[in-house]
């Protein structure tokens, strides 16, 4: 199911709303069942300041997320399940900064939230213990400048850089081990916890780099 909404106040701005949401659910028997679903939203205004320069603004939010259930064995019944969400929002501005150059830069960013993946017993019967992965959540930003050059009518140029900034968040724990070992359970040390910053482990060597916050961990420049 989609839906798309425009509404034009004046001759200079536009607002675009667009929606879209699917859920599926299947089956091999009747102890065995799968579904999964999408969603996501947008809100878009497109602004035009002069004949010269645009620019659109945009705000969104997406969903997916999925489920195996089996039934097969009543003590071992089961319910596993994944999601993720993210919220993004975006500027961009195209400048016709002369009859051969039109120049386009902006800005996004994306909040992610992850719940790797949850284990949980299904009926009273199961003897399933549940479990669920710690959740995830990071920030990426990214900024960007291109420019298009009309060398001749027939012969054109696109050229532009780009960079972005990827930060994971807190709070989360992070098991050290001792760096003589190999990983394993005898030589687990206690959990760090991390809430304002990240933690990162090396279970083989046994050293450990603290990253403050505003640090990532992943640059890309291209």
């Amino acid at each position: 199911m989609n839906a798309t909404v425009n509404h034009r106040f004046d001759e200079r701005n536009n607002l675009y709303v667009n929606g879209y949401y699917s859920r599926d659910r299947f089956r091999f028997d009747q102890n065995e069942r799968y579904s999964y679903q999408n969603a996501n939203a947008s809100v878009e205004w497109r602004r035009i300041f002069n004949p010269l320069l645009t620019a659109t603004f945009t705000g969104g939010y997406d969903h997916y997320d999925y489920k195996v259930i089996n039934k097969e064995q009543p003590e071992e019944a089961y319910k596993l399940s994944f999601d993720i969400n993210q919220y993004f929002v975006k500027t961009d501005f195209v400048w016709s900064a002369h009859d051969k150059h039109t120049l386009d830069w902006g800005m996004n960013m994306m909040y992610y939230n992850l719940n790797p993946g949850t284990f949980t017993p299904d009926g009273e019967a199961s003897l399933i213990v549940g479990d669920r992965l710690q959740a995830e959540k990071a920030l990426e930003y990214a900024v960007y400048v291109g420019d298009k050059w009309d060398i001749t009518p027939a012969f054109s140029v696109n050229a532009g850089i780009r960079y972005s900034f990827f930060t994971a968040l807190g709070p989360r724990e992070y098991n050290l081990y001792d760096g003589n070992y190999l990983p394993s359970l005898s030589t687990l040390r206690l959990p760090v916890a991390s809430r304002n910053r990240v933690v990162v482990s090396k279970p083989i060597t046994g050293r450990s780099s603290a990253y403050p916050d505003g640090m990532s961990l992943k640059m890309v420049s291209r």
